[in-house]
């Protein structure tokens, strides 16, 4: 999570210490047997399933610790699936993906909140991959109306993993025209937000 001020200067609020939501989702997703990536397939099933089905934890951290984690949660997913039988788990299966993807959505949803408790902002955004799961949409929304801030999530269609990577070549070459045989592209996938220049 950060911050983007009237200066354009990015300050870090939160990070996760291990995975992004994105990659708790999909990792989840693996265990419970949908191919990689499948957080929008676990979606699909949390949406008929009931999300206090099973009681995973969730890291909420006190309002003065920046950092979450989503260790815990993969971990309690897995152990829980080594309980149950195939059959157990294939009746339970959409109770299972609603109540993983609550936690997930949960960690969220109460980062975001001690935020808009401690200090007033104009408007709060959503992007990422992530950003395209409804539910986490919905919750977030309602915690901006409670606050009176706009909330403004990118559009689906913008919410793909590599988005920021496939608008920068079209931005550096709109006609699609580039053999890129000198390799001038080269992407980090892994560089922080912090780590850019000012």
């Amino acid at each position: 999570m950060f911050r983007l001020g009237e200066d354009y200067q990015i300050e870090v609020l939160a990070r996760t210490v291990d995975d992004a939501a994105g990659e708790c989702l999909d990792k989840g997703s693996k265990l419970l047997g949908i191919p990689y990536p499948g957080a929008a397939e676990m979606e699909k099933y949390a949406q008929k399933g009931d999300p206090k089905a099973f009681d995973f934890p969730r890291s909420i951290p006190q309002r003065d610790d920046l950092r979450f984690s989503f260790s815990g949660l993969k971990t309690s997913l897995l152990y829980t699936l080594k309980k149950m039988k195939e059959e157990e788990i294939s009746a339970r299966f959409e109770d299972l993906c609603a109540s993983y993807q609550q936690a997930a959505v949960d960690q969220l949803v109460k980062m975001t909140d001690h935020f808009l408790d401690s200090k007033k902002y104009k408007s709060f955004g959503l992007s990422g991959g992530v950003a395209n799961n409804e539910k986490l949409r919905y919750e977030l929304e309602k915690i901006c109306e409670e606050n009176e801030i706009d909330f403004l999530p990118a559009q689906k269609k913008h919410t793909g993993d590599n988005a920021a990577m496939i608008a920068f070549c079209a931005a550096l070459d709109p006609a699609g025209l580039w053999t890129n045989d000198s390799q001038r592209l080269s992407f980090i996938p892994n560089l922080l937000i912090s780590d850019l220049p000012a």
